[in-house]
């Protein structure tokens, strides 16, 4: 099948599910057999080989290894795959989101906890249940620095490209991670229930971080 550019391409990925979770599974993960991205999609294998062999006829992903080998296949995004996912993961990475209450103990938990241990550098509370994602707490002063679009582009961010807390770490479980940044700081931690929860605080070298993550490890 030939495509003139991007738009039959984005077409083309966006008419299959097994097509996008290709491609959406290797722009996260960069590497993935068939086998890791139908074991993350909830979806049988045969349906994603066939879908990586569509995608790989249109030079949207490639073998990262040699065509020779059998196991551990790998692929990868081609460059016109990174310009295609540039061009699509809005429609497909789409997140449902709104500003709410906290509704149920943990919440609560971990809002007290990152009020009492950041004070007024905290700046968003967020929570991500595997469907939605919701702030649970807003600085009036840091939302008004961001445009709706912004926002929903933070917490887009937040779900799909920071939730992989999966370290290839015998017998040990990534619990918390923190990411700095020039002027703040974003600690995200994932319950026993694998929900995720972040809290975005400014002068973060102000911050024992420490001692917040063994606050917020007695709620998790």
């Amino acid at each position: 099948m030939e495509h003139e550019g991007l738009g039959d391409l984005s077409s083309f990925v966006l008419n299959s599910k097994y097509r996008k979770y290709v491609i959406e599974n290797l722009a996260r993960a960069t590497l993935a057999t068939p086998t890791e991205i139908a074991e993350k999609s909830d979806c049988h294998r045969p349906h994603i080989s066939r879908a990586v062999s569509e995608l790989r006829d249109e030079n949207i992903v490639e073998l990262s290894v040699s065509d020779d080998r059998t196991v551990g296949r790998y692929y990868c995004l081609t460059d016109t795959g990174e310009q295609l996912w540039d061009n699509i993961k809005d429609k497909i990475q789409q997140v449902n989101w709104q500003i709410v209450e906290p509704d149920s103990d943990i919440d609560t938990s971990f809002v007290d906890v990152a009020h009492n241990e950041l004070g007024k550098k905290l700046r968003f509370i967020g929570k991500y249940d595997g469907e939605s994602a919701s702030i649970l707490y807003a600085d009036p002063d840091a939302v008004a620095e961001y445009t709706d679009e912004e926002l929903e582009k933070g917490i887009r961010e937040f779900v799909y490209r920071r939730v992989n807390m999966e370290l290839n770490v015998p017998r040990r479980m990534c619990w918390a991670q923190t990411f700095f940044f020039e002027s703040e700081a974003i600690t995200m931690v994932k319950s026993d229930t694998g929900v995720l929860y972040s809290a975005t605080f400014e002068s973060y070298s102000e911050v024992d971080i420490s001692a917040l993550l063994s606050s917020l490890q007695q709620i998790i």
